[in-house]
């Protein structure tokens, strides 16, 4: 991957960020995907700050988003990105495979699942060090606003995705390798309701 001194080329670091989840790899342990060395790959260690959908985090911040995703979905296509000024856009595709708080696969044959075209903007910042490392990543990408448009998810999931405390436990359980038919929404709504900024430091606003 070409470097530059200031920012990343658009389209070169969306290739980039997205290029584990373009290896065929499916099924739901982000570990699988090399996703976190990838990504290690091109940030600054000691300075680096992820911003998804206007939560500031790190790098965890971005693991907790496609954890999320992987727990009911694979990523089965990722579209060539298109650049906007200093940001690239495009559309990456969702097939629902997997238990999604409360939301079961209707069907296991290819053409019974249910798929989701989610768009995303991403953007880049080198802040001047040798190499060109990212110093900061913002990525936009309205998962919900989508899932909202789809008639089969139920109302009790997107619901749950408006439970901060629900997600809080689903990132820990799937980070502590639970599998995601073993995590039930009547588990998740066990937990308190209080809402926070949970939901969206998980990019799920």
């Amino acid at each position: 991957m070409r470097r530059y001194p200031g920012l990343l080329m658009p389209a070169l670091l969306a290739d980039k960020f997205w290029s584990p989840f373009k290896q065929d790899t499916g099924g739901a342990d982000l570990r699988k995907y090399g996703f976190t060395s990838t990504l290690k790959g091109i940030v600054h260690p000691s300075v680096f700050t992820s911003q998804v959908n206007g939560i500031v985090g790190g790098v965890p911040l971005l693991e907790d988003f496609f954890w999320t995703i992987l727990t009911g979905f694979d990523i089965v296509h990722v579209g060539d990105a298109v650049e906007d000024g200093s940001y690239s856009k495009g559309v990456y595709r969702l097939a629902h495979r997997r238990p999604f708080l409360g939301w079961t696969p209707s069907s296991t044959t290819l053409e019974g699942e249910v798929t989701i075209d989610v768009p995303y903007c991403l953007h880049g910042e080198a802040g001047g060090f040798h190499g060109g490392e990212l110093s900061h990543l913002t990525l936009r990408s309205p998962l919900v606003a989508e899932l909202q448009k789809i008639r089969e998810v139920p109302t009790s999931t997107l619901e749950l995705l408006q439970n901060a405390e629900a997600l809080k436990m689903l990132v820990a359980l799937r980070r502590a390798g639970v599998k995601p038919p073993l995590i039930t929404d009547r588990m998740l709504r066990s937990v308190s309701k209080k809402q926070d900024t949970w939901s969206n430091a998980l990019g799920l606003q």
